[in-house]
Order: C-alpha cells, then structure tokens, then sequence
C-alpha cells in the first residue's frame, strides 16, 4: 500500500526543492506583512512569481533555475505557505 496522493508517483528533486523554496519565501513575505513591513513582502513575492513565471530572470543561480523549472509547485507552495503564516500570525 502506498501512501502517496493522487497519481501515485513521487515528488522529483526539483519539484521537492522548488516546493521548498516556494514555502520559504511565502512564509517569509506572509510574516513581514505580519509584522508592518507590507510593501517589502508584497515585493518579494512579486519577484519570486516574476521569477518563477520567467518574466523576470534569475542570475543563473541553482535556486532560480530549480524554480523556473518547475513554478507551478513553487508557486502553489508559495501560496499554501503565505496562507497559513497569515492565518497563524494575522
């Protein structure tokens, strides 16, 4: 028996890391919007989608490259992440 969701195949290393990466600077841009600072989380979170949408582009970094690659799993973790820091926090 598995315990995978959905389709029943697992998560590659790049879409685990651009979930990751996602959940971190959700998180990180919900909490600055907690804490006063909205224009600067508002703006990382922009750039980040930017980025990951390929509208803006990375310096070539592995981060920015995993990101690009796979957005969507970085974009829902950003979302997810954002959400439950502001529930959590707000």
């Amino acid at each position: 028996m598995s315990n995978t969701v959905g389709s029943g195949n697992s998560l590659t290393f790049t879409e685990w890391h651009a979930a990751v990466l996602g959940s971190v600077v959700g998180a990180f841009a919900a909490y600055l919007r907690t804490i006063g600072y909205t224009a600067v989380g508002v703006s990382l979170a922009v750039f980040f989608v930017a980025g990951a949408l390929g509208l803006r582009a990375y310096d070539g970094s592995v981060a920015g490259r995993t990101v690009t690659k796979e957005p969507w799993y970085a974009l829902a973790a950003l979302v997810v992440a954002g959400a439950a820091v502001m529930l959590i926090a707000g």
